[in-house]
């Protein structure tokens, strides 16, 4: 059987609420355990800063990475797919 990919996830451009971000972090949490994703350092000037709560991920099948940010209301929080534009810079995978 191979190994599960990220193609199977969907982006969030929101979470509905405090309790589904906790269950998402859960999920992340046991797919880093079975070595499917791991956490990597945010790219120098690619985060959005120290005041909020975000993570990066990468797939280990494909090398894709993912931006994890947790909700600060009236923000709702994010998970969406991020890819490199340019030499130094990284956008949303959905960004044009």
């Amino acid at each position: 059987m191979p190994d599960p990919h990220c193609d199977d996830w969907n982006q969030l451009d929101f979470f509905y609420s405090g309790r589904e971000y906790e269950r998402f972090q859960e999920w992340i949490r046991e797919e880093i355990a079975a070595g499917r994703v791991r956490e990597v350092r945010i790219p120098w000037r690619a985060g959005w800063g120290n005041a909020w709560d975000e993570h990066w991920y990468q797939c280990r099948s494909c090398g894709q990475r993912w931006r994890l940010v947790g909700p600060d209301p009236p923000f709702r929080g994010i998970f969406k797919k991020v890819r490199r534009r340019g030499l130094f810079g990284w956008a949303s995978a959905d960004y044009h």
